[in-house]
C-alpha cells in the first residue's frame, strides 16, 4: 500500500470541522426545533355544542398552537436552546475557549 493512498490525522484529505461550523449547525438546529413547536398546532380540544345532557350533538374539533394555548410565556423555554446554542458565535476566536460549549 503506497503513502499517497493512506487518509490519517495529517493527511490532506482529513478536514477536521471546525468548532465554528458546529456551533453555527447547533444554533440553526436549535432554531428549527423551536419553530415548530411554537407555529404548529400541538394541542387538541374537542367540545360538544349540544350540551352535556345531549350525545349527539356535533363535536367541534380544535388544534391550537403552543403559542395561542400558552401566550408569549411560551418564548421562555423555546429560547433558551437557541440562545445557549447562540451565544458563542458573536465572539471572536480568540476569545470564544471559555465560552464556547464544543472544544
Amino acid at each position: 500500500m503506497s503513502q499517497g493512498n493512506r487518509v490519517g490525522k495529517n493527511s490532506p484529505d482529513h478536514r477536521p470541522v471546525p468548532a465554528r461550523v458546529l456551533q453555527g449547525v447547533a444554533f440553526a438546529l436549535a432554531i428549527v426545533g423551536a419553530l415548530p413547536m411554537l407555529l404548529l398546532p400541538v394541542y387538541t380540544s374537542e367540545t360538544s355544542s349540544g350540551g352535556s345532557g345531549s350525545p349527539n350533538g356535533p363535536v367541534v374539533t380544535e388544534q391550537p398552537t403552543s403559542l395561542a394555548v400558552n401566550g408569549p410565556a411560551i418564548f421562555v423555554p423555546l429560547l433558551i436552546p437557541v440562545l445557549l446554542t447562540g451565544l458563542p458565535l458573536p465572539v471572536r476566536p480568540t476569545e470564544r475557549p471559555p465560552t464556547a460549549f464544543l472544544p
